[in-house]
């Protein structure tokens, strides 16, 4: 009846598990949420915000490469807390959707950049930054921190939110301040759902994303990896199956294992128990 976040550790020659461990997310106002708004790993610490912040508490752990706890303490908010990443000073990135004026009458989305702290286990707001067109319901999905840049995947959707949104991949500076930004267009009636984002060492972008032709029902789906240079230049675009497939792999985490290599992660919908891996080589 208690939820909690799992950590599981295994070989990776093997797969054999060297420990799995759950640390339950229960905070002071007995409140449970398994909800993983946050998470960054370096030092050897993984640093997990779980809950999504706001009116409700989060709660924040850190574990070290062991699995054991060093420290757990309840978050007060006053912020949502969406996706989230840890900077080396100890404060974080949060990226998500927010509706810039609230208080017009009309609910739209931008996207959203905010850059706050976690000081004495209360919430504090450093930054919140907008972009895109006011109405024209933007999203943020996915995004890296690398080279002291914000690397963001996301939706554009224009000037009036009833067009069929764009992807909208953007690189900014620790300031907010956008460096580049690539909308590439869309299809009618595809509705598109940012998965991943990866850079690798040479600095080129790795965008996965689960796209879906929904006319009127979910007719087909397939995925696609896009690679970009280091300035946003579209270099080519994979996809996973043709047009009215009935394949329906829906897919979660990219890995690139060689030059031009990938592994993608997905899971077959729909279906219970159906955990899928594509090994794929693309030819530039």
């Amino acid at each position: 009846d208690q939820k909690s976040t799992i950590i599981t550790k295994l070989n990776p020659t093997n797969g054999n598990f060297i420990w799995q461990k759950e640390y339950p997310v229960l905070d002071l106002n007995g409140m449970q949420s398994n909800y993983i708004s946050g998470y960054s790993y370096e030092n050897n610490t993984f640093k997990i915000i779980t809950g999504n912040g706001h009116i409700y508490d989060a709660e924040e752990l850190f574990v070290d490469n062991n699995g054991n706890i060093i420290s757990q303490k309840t978050i007060k908010t006053n912020n949502w807390i969406n996706n989230a990443k840890y900077l080396s000073d100890g404060n974080i990135i949060n990226v998500f959707k927010g509706d810039k004026i609230p208080e017009n009458g009309s609910v739209t989305y931008e996207g959203m950049i905010n850059k706050m702290n976690l000081n004495n286990g209360i919430q504090n707001t450093i930054w919140t930054k907008y972009y895109g067109d006011l109405g024209g319901d933007d999203s943020f999905e996915n995004f890296l921190i690398k080279d002291n840049n914000i690397f963001v995947q996301g939706f554009y959707g224009g000037t009036s939110g009833f067009t069929d949104p764009q992807k909208w991949i953007l690189k900014f500076d620790m300031n907010g301040e956008i460096l580049w930004q690539n909308k590439q267009p869309s299809r009618k009636d595809f509705i598109y759902q940012g998965r991943d984002i990866k850079i690798n060492g040479n600095n080129e972008l790795f965008c996965l994303m689960h796209e879906i032709y929904y006319p009127n029902y979910n007719a087909y789906d397939y995925t696609t990896l896009t690679k970009f240079d280091n300035n946003g230049n579209l270099i080519w675009t994979w996809k996973s199956a043709d047009d009215f497939n009935n394949e329906r792999f829906s897919s979660n985490k990219v890995f690139e294992t060689n030059k031009n290599e990938f592994m993608i992660t997905g899971w077959k919908s729909p279906g219970v128990g159906s955990i899928w891996i594509k090994k794929i080589k693309v030819n530039e």
